[in-house]
């Protein structure tokens, strides 16, 4: 290698160097180098002269992912779970006042009418999703699997004072209840749970996301669903008995897709259930989130609908896939489906929502949206309940009223 001039000491050249490749001077009172240039270089000429085969420390194994971790989606992700939401909120189908259960997963309120209750559950397993069937008896799944059923009823001593007994009705077989919904009532009574299971479910090793069914609590139908993508599921149940799931598959990269699948849940619940064939929909958009199953095929996602060149909106998507902009007014929303069905809350109202066409009932909350809402439900009698700061406000098409959930983050009841 043919050194560079400059970088020579003065005192070993005894006259002006001249190189082939270039001819430069050397100057005679240049100024020392830097110390940290200096240690560089001498660091450097030590990396030269090390072992040039000598392998680097080897790196530390990982740890074996748990099975006992494994949430949702193809892989382990220890501690990240996509459970419930923070507060659930349920109501019973009802004409008149409905039954209704609010919970912070570690609380209990119940209503009816103007009653409220405030359940002591003192020692008792965090609640992990909960529901109200269509006769207004309460069902609870705590977080070790039992699973409790209650009817709240007004109390002999008062007119305006609800008493609730909750009693064990069995075990669920799935260790992460992720949804829940209660349909029908008595003999026609279904309760079925979204969630993952402790065992593989189908034909994949990895894939325990399955439904959960039963009559009456205690016995228990298992099926896996067609799809384990690691988004969080929307879920849905008509009165008919048709099931709806959303799924996919976000990517770090950005990359990804969505799904959603459709089955005729009395298929599901016989001793053929497993071999019962999932139907996918079309689904038109890419939104992780802002999508919500509807009845029946119809689905709900807030987007620019096909052929609309307006602002972003929520769009009805029927069961071929097609979108239709559903006439509700843009902006915030919330959006609800429950005993069949559809309610919507924009600023420019409270609607009632058949597939792709919109009624509306009433004036609409901006204010509660702008605040930010806990929780939404319906009770499938022309009523949306919105949980706000811990106050439960009922709209219909008598307009909205409010009750106060006594002690929810230090709410004032009154």
């Amino acid at each position: 290698m043919v050194p560079d001039a400059e970088g020579l000491p003065e005192g070993e050249l005894s006259e002006q160097p001249v190189y082939s490749y270039r001819a430069a001077p050397a100057a005679p009172s240049a100024a020392p180098r830097p110390e940290a240039e200096a240690e560089a270089e001498l660091e450097a000429e030590a990396e030269l002269e090390r072992e040039p085969d000598s392998p680097d420390p080897a790196p530390e194994p990982e740890a074996e992912p748990d099975p006992d971790d494994y949430v949702e989606g193809d892989e382990y992700v220890p501690g990240e779970e996509d459970g419930p939401p923070a507060v659930l909120l349920s109501a019973s189908k009802a004409s008149a006042a409905p039954i209704w259960a609010a919970s912070d997963h570690r609380r209990l309120w119940v209503g009816r009418g103007d009653a409220t209750l405030a359940v002591a559950r003192e020692g008792a397993d965090e609640i992990v999703t909960l529901d109200v069937d269509a006769a207004g008896q309460l069902w609870i799944i705590e977080a070790g699997g039992r699973v409790l059923a209650g009817t709240p009823a007004l109390a002999t001593s008062g007119a305006d004072t609800l008493e609730l007994k909750l009693e064990p009705r069995g075990e669920l077989p799935l260790k992460h209840p992720r949804a829940f919904e209660a349909i029908g009532a008595g003999a026609d009574l279904r309760l079925v749970v979204l969630g993952v299971a402790e065992q593989p479910l189908g034909e994949h090793d990895w894939s325990r996301r399955g439904l959960a069914i039963s009559s009456d609590g205690r016995g228990w139908t298992l099926r896996a669903t067609p799809d384990d993508g690691n988004m969080r599921d929307g879920f849905s149940v008509s009165p008919d008995g048709v099931v709806q799931i959303f799924d996919g598959q976000e990517s770090g990269c950005g990359g990804g897709y969505q799904s959603r699948w459709v089955v005729d849940l009395a298929k599901l619940d016989t001793p053929e259930g497993a071999a019962a064939k999932w139907s996918e929909l079309a689904w038109p958009f890419d939104t992780p989130f802002g999508r919500h199953p509807g009845v029946g095929s119809w689905s709900y996602g807030y987007d620019h609908c096909p052929d609309w060149e307006g602002e972003v909106q929520l769009c009805a998507v029927d069961g071929d896939g097609q979108g239709h902009p559903l006439p509700v007014g843009a902006g915030k929303y919330a959006l609800a489906a429950d005993h069949g069905a559809v309610m919507v809350m924009t600023a420019a109202g409270l609607w009632e929502v058949s597939g792709a066409k919109g009624e509306r009932i009433a004036d609409g909350q901006e204010a509660l949206l702008e605040r930010g809402y806990e929780a939404v439900a319906l009770d499938g009698g022309g009523r949306m309940l919105l949980l706000v700061g811990g106050r439960l406000h009922i709209g219909s098409s008598a307009g909205w009223t409010s009750v106060g959930l006594p002690g929810f983050d230090g709410a004032d009841p009154a």
